[in-house]
């Protein structure tokens, strides 16, 4: 979604990772415990603006590896989604239009 947001949004994905950022520094009791000792990472290294492409996704995907206590392979997952991107990001298209559709109708029926 980060990588065609001007599709779906209208505010500018910078200023809307801020808020977002800001939002979590404001409701920060409600987080866990992981979320808050990640959270200075999350925001200093911007991981949502980071999901724009496959390099800022693998990345981040190797700091989780390496901030989890088990062995983890996450980052492996990147070689994947260069083989499959654009099958999955055309899924994701389809998807998220539908997603778009139906709320809309639900909204309307509220």
């Amino acid at each position: 979604m980060a990588k065609n947001w001007s599709k779906y949004a209208t505010q500018d994905l910078e200023e809307y990772c801020n808020v977002f950022y800001k939002s979590l520094e404001t409701n920060y009791d409600l987080l866990t415990e992981k979320v808050k000792k990640m959270l200075p990472f999350i925001k200093a290294q911007n991981w949502l603006l980071s999901y724009q492409t496959i390099e800022g996704i693998e990345i981040i995907l190797e700091k989780m590896d390496n901030r989890m206590k088990r062995d983890s392979i996450m980052r492996l997952s990147v070689a994947e989604l260069r083989t499959f991107y654009f099958e999955f990001e055309s899924e994701f298209t389809v998807f998220f239009d539908e997603l778009i559709v139906y709320s809309n109708l639900k909204i309307q029926s509220l």
